[in-house]
């Protein structure tokens, strides 16, 4: 790979005539905007980088990738090479800073409201401001798979919901979790209590406090609403054990979302075992075409990720010619049926700012 080379760029804020100077990294056809700031009140680390590919792929969309760091340590540097590796396939990518935990101050619920609004910003101005998809992935690696996990299933939940927002702003269309834990109690009960999440949460969990654990737990937050996930974990994993992504999908399989699970003998935890982060990137850029097209919504007839005027005159057009993919209830007859179950999603879609 060329060395990359750096320019600044000056970007114009109106109000209070305030101007930043962000630095650009430009290698091969990857252009790398960096310490852009993110609105969220109260977090710390409040910046991202952002990843803009030379060429689109055709099933563009958005990666938001968390790093990990036991949600106390790291920084958005350390994604570099994976997400680098993602726009290089054509995929935008985000890396943000969020805040992190010590041990005279616990982060949580910052973190996961900084996390959430990364994905504020990449949906809303932000994205539009880099020309980005509006289709947002989010992913992480251990502590930033936690991180994706409860961003993708909490969209809902207004505690995690720091920003007044739209209806469906804090919505995902996929997550990506690489060896993160999904099941804090689960955990504790099984292994014993973590440093990490206690620093995390600010106790050690016991009878009395079982219920913050819970909460702050992705598998417990399940529901139909949920997007696609895809998992990788190391069978070997002692840090994280393979358990919480297997469990993890088993309960988004029960209520019918589509999840897939990638399980490595011998692996420990981290991306050394799968061949380095480009490796892992170049595992993910091949999960997102299947993941977006299981996370397609019947109101998304047009396929772009969005829910518009364009949607519905391609499914009127198809049920005039009765054409088969406008059968969507698939019971063989393209009728009224169909016709009346597709204006449904629609609107609902619509009304509710998908």
């Amino acid at each position: 790979m060329p060395a990359p080379q750096c320019r600044t760029i000056l970007r114009g804020a109106f109000a209070g005539a305030v101007v930043f100077a962000l630095s650009v990294l430009t290698s091969g056809a990857v252009e790398v905007i960096q310490d852009v700031a993110y609105y969220s009140p109260g977090g710390r680390n409040s910046r991202l980088d952002v990843y803009i590919p030379d060429r689109f792929a055709p099933a563009s969309a958005t990666v938001v990738f968390y790093h990990g760091g036991a949600l106390s340590s790291g920084d958005k540097s350390s994604a570099f090479e994976f997400c680098h590796e993602l726009a290089m396939r054509g995929y935008a990518a985000v890396a943000p800073d969020y805040t992190l935990a010590t041990d005279r101050q616990p982060s949580y619920p910052q973190t996961v409201l900084d996390a959430k609004n990364v994905v504020i910003w990449a949906k809303g101005q932000g994205g539009e401001d880099y020309g980005l998809p509006r289709r947002v992935i989010v992913a992480g690696s251990s502590a930033g798979g936690y991180l994706a996990m409860m961003v993708a299933v909490t969209s809902g939940v207004p505690f995690f919901q720091g920003i007044p927002a739209r209806p469906g702003a804090y919505r995902v269309d996929a997550f990506v979790s690489l060896w993160g834990g999904s099941d804090l109690v689960w955990h504790v009960q099984t292994f014993g209590q973590d440093q990490a999440v206690i620093t995390y949460l600010g106790e050690p969990m016991n009878g009395a406090n079982a219920g913050l654990y819970a909460f702050a737990s992705p598998i417990n937050h399940v529901d139909i609403y949920d997007p696609p996930g895809v998992f990788f974990h190391g069978r070997s994993d002692a840090t994280v054990p393979s358990g919480h992504s297997t469990r993890m999908a088993d309960a988004m399989r029960l209520r019918g979302t589509y999840a897939a699970v990638t399980l490595k003998s011998g692996a420990e935890h981290g991306f050394d075992a799968w061949g380095g982060r480009r490796a892992v990137a170049a595992r993910v850029a091949d999960a997102i075409p299947r993941l977006l097209d299981a996370g397609r919504r019947q109101s998304d007839f047009a396929g772009d990720g969005t829910v518009d005027g364009d949607d519905l005159q391609r499914y009127a057009g198809a049920f005039l010619d009765r054409d088969a993919e406008a059968d969507v209830n698939l019971d063989g007859t393209v009728d009224r049926n169909d016709f009346l179950s597709f204006c449904d999603a629609f609107f609902a879609d619509l009304a509710d700012g998908r």
